[in-house]
C-alpha cells in the first residue's frame, strides 16, 4: 500500500489501531481505494463509546449513520487482483488530523484528531450523510472537541491522582492506576480473604500490617490487586478509610539493584 506521508511516530496508539482496521476494512470489501469512508467506519467501530455519545449528543443514531455509510461502500467497485492505493483525499485527511493535533499541542495523532479532520472538509460521504441527517460538520468537530477537551482533562486528574512519590515511582508501581486501566482482572473465590484483610488495615488500636503466607501461584498478589479494583470500581462496599487509599506494589528486586555498599539498601528503605 502507498506510503501515507505520516510517519508511524508521529501516530499515537489509538491513531494506528483506526488506520489499521481501515486498511482491513478496505481489503476485506475488495477496495483498490482506502478512503476516508474506510477511516470513518474504523473509527467508529474501535472508537465506539466516543462516536456513539458524539452522535447522541447531536440527537442522531449512530446506527443509522453508520447503515448509510455501509448503504455507500456496499456500491463501491471491487477489484481484488490490485494493489491498494491512498485516495488524494486521505492523504489530505492525515496532514489535516497532524495539524489538528499540532494544534492540540499533541505531537502524535490521535484516533479523535483523524475523526474530526474527516469534517474539516466540505465535501465527502461522511459530510453529506451527517448534513442528510440535519447536522453541520462544524458543530460535530464542536463536540468532538469538547469530548476531548473533557477526556484529557479526566486523564489529567487520574494521572496526579495516581502519580507516586519521585523516589517511590523507581521502585513501586501503583496497583490503582492498573485497575482503573483495567489491567487487572476480576477477583474471584477470594471475598472471604479480601474481607479480613481489610478488617485487619482498619484496626486502630494495634499495628495493621497483613502478611499473606502461601505457595507461588496461590493467589496471594491477586488478593491485594482485588483490594485496587474495589477502591476504584466498587468504594461503596469497602471500609470509608480505605475508599482514598492507594495500593501500592513495591519491587524488591529493584529495591535490591544496585545496593554494592553497605547502608544503601536500609537507606532506600528508610526513603520509601
Amino acid at each position: 500500500m502507498e506510503d501515507i506521508d505520516i510517519s508511524q511516530n508521529k501516530m499515537a496508539e489509538s491513531a494506528q489501531r483506526v488506520v489499521d482496521r481501515a486498511v482491513e476494512e478496505s481489503r476485506r470489501r475488495d477496495h483498490t481505494l482506502l478512503t476516508n469512508e474506510h477511516v470513518f467506519l474504523a473509527f467508529a467501530q474501535v472508537e465506539w463509546d466516543m462516536f456513539s455519545q458524539v452522535m447522541r449528543d447531536l440527537d442522531l443514531n449512530p446506527h443509522a449513520i453508520l447503515q448509510a455509510l455501509e448503504e455507500h461502500l456496499k456500491i463501491v467497485p471491487a477489484f481484488a487482483d490490485r494493489d491498494m492505493r491512498v485516495a488524494p483525499a486521505t492523504k489530505l485527511l492525515f496532514k489535516l488530523a497532524f495539524h489538528h493535533a499540532s494544534r492540540a499541542g499533541r505531537q502524535a495523532i490521535e484516533a479523535v484528531d483523524l475523526f474530526s479532520a474527516i469534517f474539516e472538509e466540505s465535501q465527502g460521504v461522511p459530510v453529506s450523510i451527517i448534513r442528510r441527517h440535519g447536522v453541520e460538520p462544524e458543530l460535530l468537530v464542536s463536540r468532538i472537541a469538547t469530548r476531548m477537551r473533557d477526556l484529557e482533562l479526566r486523564e489529567e486528574r487520574l494521572r496526579k491522582r495516581f502519580e507516586l512519590p519521585p523516589f517511590l515511582k523507581h521502585f513501586a508501581t501503583n496497583l490503582n492506576q492498573f485497575a482503573r486501566q483495567d489491567k487487572i482482572p476480576p477477583l474471584f473465590g477470594r471475598s472471604d480473604e479480601l474481607r479480613q484483610v481489610m478488617e485487619v488495615l482498619c484496626h486502630r488500636e494495634r499495628a495493621n500490617s497483613v502478611m499473606l503466607i502461601g505457595e507461588p501461584g496461590v493467589g496471594k498478589t491477586a488478593i491485594v490487586e482485588g483490594l485496587a479494583r474495589l477502591i476504584e470500581f466498587e468504594p461503596e462496599t469497602i471500609p470509608l478509610r480505605l475508599r482514598d487509599c492507594q495500593v501500592v506494589n513495591l519491587q524488591m528486586n529493584s529495591m535490591v539493584a544496585g545496593t554494592m555498599l553497605r547502608g544503601m539498601f536500609e537507606d532506600r528503605i528508610q526513603n520509601v
